[in-house]
C-alpha cells in the first residue's frame, strides 16, 4: 500500500463534506456522499440520551447533561438537527437561488407534516379503539401516579397537612391532621 493510498484514504474518513462526484454520481465508490456523519453519529446518541433520561428511576440517567448542565439531550438533539438542515439548505441557496431553496424548505415541511397528521391519526384511532375495547373504565391509580402525588406533599386550602397512605391496592387515602 502505497502512502499515496494512505493520504487518500485518510482524507476520505475525515472530510466534512466528501468529493462532489461521490459514489452517488457514479465515481470512485470509495468517496463519501455530501452527508456529515458526524452529525449522524450526536444525534443518535442524543436520541439516546433522550431515552435514557425519560426511564424513570434509572442510574444511567446521572451521567447524561441533564445531571450537569443548563441542556439536556432533546436541545443537543434540536441544535445539531438544526445545523444540518442549516448546511443543507445553505448549499441550496448557494447553488440555486433563494427560490429554489425556499422551495425546497416547504417541501420538507410539507414532507413533516403530513407524517405528523398522518401518526396523530394512527395514534388517535389506537386509543379510539383501546377505549372502545376497554371492560374496565374505572381504574385505581398507579403507584407511579401516587408516588408523584406523595412527593408533591399536597396541603389543604386551611393549612391543614393532609397525610396521605398508599395501601397494596395501589389506591391513595387521605385524613386531615
Amino acid at each position: 500500500m502505497s502512502f499515496a493510498v494512505v493520504s487518500h484514504a485518510h482524507r476520505n474518513i475525515f472530510a466534512v463534506n466528501g468529493h462532489p462526484q461521490g459514489a452517488r454520481y457514479g465515481g470512485d465508490p470509495h468517496q463519501r456522499s455530501g452527508r456529515d456523519l458526524r452529525l449522524d453519529l450526536f444525534r443518535g446518541l442524543s436520541l439516546i440520551f433522550i431515552f435514557v433520561d425519560h426511564v424513570p428511576d434509572n442510574v444511567l440517567s446521572y451521567l447524561t447533561l441533564q445531571s450537569f448542565s443548563f441542556c439536556d439531550a432533546a436541545e443537543v438533539f434540536i441544535f445539531i438537527s438544526g445545523y444540518a438542515a442549516a448546511i443543507v439548505y445553505g448549499k441550496a441557496l448557494q447553488r440555486r437561488g433563494s427560490v429554489i431553496a425556499t422551495a425546497q424548505i416547504y417541501r420538507r415541511v410539507w414532507q413533516l407534516y403530513v407524517a405528523h397528521i398522518f401518526l396523530f391519526v394512527i395514534f388517535a384511532a389506537l386509543v379510539f379503539y383501546a377505549t372502545l375495547n376497554v371492560q374496565h373504565q374505572d381504574y385505581n391509580v398507579t403507584k407511579t401516579s401516587a408516588s408523584i402525588i406523595l412527593s408533591m406533599n399536597p396541603i389543604s386550602r386551611s393549612s391543614r397537612r393532609c397525610c396521605c397512605s398508599i395501601n397494596l391496592s395501589t389506591s391513595i387515602s387521605c385524613r386531615s391532621t
